[in-house]
């Protein structure tokens, strides 16, 4: 094989690899629906239930491990917002070095700035964007079903920045962050399920903590 031939052979093989690369750097937006097939409560001892108790507020339960610290602010509903949060443990030896295992729900009228599910979550990758910048990577957005709803759904990742006392990461080697939420309208409000971890925990843990609440996620009239 001549030089000039082997050069283009090379050109050739180079771009494909970077077309490639970049394809999966930036991810795809998928076309396809995803559904997440309900599934019935453990009954395990690993697992707890929690349940909207304020009159008046949306009713609605899931199923979470036990292990969770859950932080429920349903009390405070006054027609117009509210929000669930749950936290894995982390020490703080393991914060330091980039560990986050945050799932937040929160609900909220449509009358609170957005029209509905889909326009909210273009804001949430816009807000993304903006804020990580170059960091930001849109993995995945597609529509999916939650008992029986649909929705949307996007997966983010960046790197943070090294640690500060608002982020996480040691000044080595910044955590890398999965960000992945669930987007859908139900009487009347805007639903929104998010998980913020990072990579380690969310291949580990998180990812299969986070579509168990979404599994088990149930309406109640």
């Amino acid at each position: 094989m001549n030089k000039r031939k082997y050069a283009t052979l090379i050109y050739i093989l180079l771009t494909v690899l970077i077309s490639t690369t970049t394809f999966f750097l930036n991810g795809c937006i998928d076309s396809r629906m995803k559904y997440y097939t309900p599934i019935e409560y453990s009954g395990s001892n690993d697992y707890e239930i929690f349940a909207t108790v304020k009159e008046g507020a949306p009713y609605f339960s899931f199923e979470y491990p036990s292990k969770y610290f859950l932080s429920d602010q349903t009390d405070t509903w006054q027609d117009g917002f509210v929000f669930v949060v749950l936290a894995g443990h982390v020490s703080e030896e393991e914060f330091m070095n980039g560990t986050v295992k945050d799932i937040m729900i929160d609900i909220r009228n449509v009358s609170q700035g957005f029209s509905d599910a889909e326009s909210y979550m273009e804001h949430r990758i816009s807000f993304h964007k903006w804020s990580l910048q170059r960091n930001y990577r849109l993995r995945e957005k597609h529509k999916a079903v939650l008992g029986g709803i649909e929705g949307w759904e996007i997966i983010i990742t960046y790197r943070e920045r090294p640690f500060s006392n608002i982020g996480h990461g040691t000044p080595g080697g910044p955590a890398f962050i999965v960000v992945r939420e669930f987007f859908f309208d139900y009487q009347g409000m805007t639903w929104h399920i998010r998980l913020h971890t990072d990579a380690d925990s969310y291949e580990k843990e998180t990812k299969t903590v986070f579509e168990h609440i979404l599994q088990t996620f149930k309406f109640h009239e």
